[in-house]
């Protein structure tokens, strides 16, 4: 998906979750950031359930960075970055991490391509 969109650079940031071989990626793992190393600032959105701001109201030229958590405990609230959400409708309570990221992706690339 990232590649199809034009994505450079995938990092996965460190979590409880193991991970086995290699899952992340068919030419080579992808780099594992600590939490606390993770990219901060107004060019750095994070994707949240809950959130006030849908990702179709984000400025995403001045975006460079795009993070999501996990499907269960997701970011913490209190990262000095843009945070937006993914509309959904019905009784769902949120999207996998690859469906977030691909929504999110296909978002950026229409406002920039525009």
């Amino acid at each position: 998906t990232c590649e199809a969109l034009g994505i450079r650079r995938v990092q996965l940031v460190d979590c409880d979750a193991r991970v086995v071989g290699n899952l992340y990626g068919a030419t080579g793992r992808v780099a594992v950031t600590p939490l606390e190393e993770l990219p901060h600032g107004p060019n750095v959105l994070a994707l949240e359930t809950g959130t006030p701001t849908r990702i179709d109201q984000v400025d995403w030229s001045s975006i460079d960075t795009v993070i999501l958590g996990n499907e269960t405990t997701g970011l913490p609230r209190k990262l000095p970055v843009q945070y937006a959400t993914v509309p959904m409708c019905g009784k769902v309570s949120g999207l996998t991490v690859e469906a977030a990221l691909a929504i999110a992706l296909h978002q950026w690339r229409l406002t920039t391509w525009l």
